[in-house]
């Protein structure tokens, strides 16, 4: 059993529901950034903030992990004598060697590496799709189609001109320099937040569907969740962790993973260590389903699903990232309109473009999955034009 747990912190988005677990579970924080630190005391009362020295002893010693997005990743692999754990963190960010690691449960899956200043290096299949994204990535970042050696250029130089927008996210977590072409993977995409407990058996929080408005959109705009998607993708969720856990090794080790669903069997898209659905997405089973999930993660507690979910209705629980328009990121938005769009508000914060790319968070409840799903198709410029006043 671990006698340490840490959490580690950039000033991305600091979630309330985690800093509710640690402030009660006394869990030592360490934040990136000193002007971090300050916010965080000033925020959060009983917060047991460590120095960087205290946090690397506590690495070295070996720790029960939680992060708030991957700019932290670099302090644990720099500190720990646990090669185990470097490994895992490495193959999860490394799109490519996890496609290498999943070659015995995907043999006739189709990937390449690309360099973006030769991008016609690989012969695509005729008739076939293909999907190329960085190497490291995160938010869907960068994401494009291409079925032709020419839209396979078009698509890279589309990307550099997208990246340039994201300068200020550090390399090890954006990686614009390797990129990855996958075959596309048609279905209905979902994300998990899940852990591995301390004998490598999967744990599941939380499972979002993640509509889109088309095959070729990639925004994080929505993600839902309900008791249908549990009771219907758990076990099988569960199934493909546990063949993961077996190829790796993997203990005490938090995950956020996409997948999509094809012909009814699971097809992993990626995985993000240590941590949960980033800027605030991890927060949904708190209102959805009553329980703090990283409270349950630190305290290797597995939610009793079947309890939970005989208690609930049939309305959907869903998170809205209000999508800053290119060049508005200093802007100051309408919020007050944005909010008054929905009928059952169970959260919201604001956020600073500048630092997350989105100007808010909103969780909600619905009975009709058409309310939900009508963000898809929001402009979100209109909240950007004052003369139109409060919407």
């Amino acid at each position: 059993m671990m006698n340490h747990r840490l959490i580690l912190l950039s000033d991305r988005y600091i979630s309330p529901v985690l800093m509710d677990c640690a402030v009660r579970r006394g869990i030592p924080v360490f934040p990136l950034k000193e002007e971090l630190g300050t916010e965080l005391s000033r925020r959060f009362t009983g917060l047991k903030l460590i120095s960087e020295q205290t946090a690397a002893e506590i690495i070295r010693s070996g720790a029960k992990y939680y992060t708030n997005t991957e700019d932290v990743l670099s302090k644990i692999v720099a500190d720990t004598t646990d090669q185990v754990l470097i490994d895992n963190i490495n193959v999860f960010k490394d799109k490519f060697r996890f496609r290498e690691l999943l070659k015995p449960l995907f043999d006739d899956f189709q990937y390449f590496q690309i360099d973006p200043e030769n991008p016609v290096q690989v012969k695509l299949k005729m008739g076939k799709e293909y999907i190329l994204k960085p190497n490291r990535g995160l938010f869907s970042i960068g994401i494009r189609k291409a079925r032709t050696g020419q839209e396979l250029e078009k698509a890279v130089s589309e990307m550099k001109v997208e990246l340039a927008r994201y300068k200020d996210i550090a390399e090890t977590v954006l990686d614009t320099k390797k990129l990855i072409l996958e075959e596309c993977v048609s279905g209905m995409e979902y994300a998990c937040d899940a852990a591995f407990d301390p004998d490598g058996k999967p744990v599941i929080y939380s499972i979002m569907q993640h509509p889109f408005s088309s095959p070729d959109d990639f925004r994080d705009v929505i993600y839902c969740t309900s008791r249908e998607i549990m009771r219907e993708m758990l076990p099988k969720v569960a199934d493909l962790m546990l063949k993961i856990s077996r190829l790796m090794g993997i203990r005490n080790f938090p995950v956020h993973f996409e997948f999509r669903v094809c012909d009814g069997e699971l097809f992993p898209i990626e995985f993000n260590p240590l941590r949960f659905a980033a800027i605030g997405l991890s927060d949904l089973p708190h209102y959805a389903y009553g329980f703090n999930s990283f409270e349950l993660y630190f305290d290797s507690i597995a939610p009793d699903w079947e309890k939970i979910l005989a208690g609930k209705d049939e309305r959907f629980y869903y998170s809205v990232l209000g999508v800053t328009p290119p060049g508005l990121e200093a802007a100051k938005p309408n919020l007050k309109g944005f909010i008054k769009t929905f009928k059952d508000l169970l959260f919201f914060e604001e956020f600073n473009p500048l630092k997350t790319h989105f100007f808010c968070l909103a969780l909600a409840r619905s009975e009709k999955r058409e309310e939900m799903l009508k963000y898809l198709e929001l402009d979100f410029n209109e909240f950007y034009q004052k003369s139109r006043g409060d919407l």
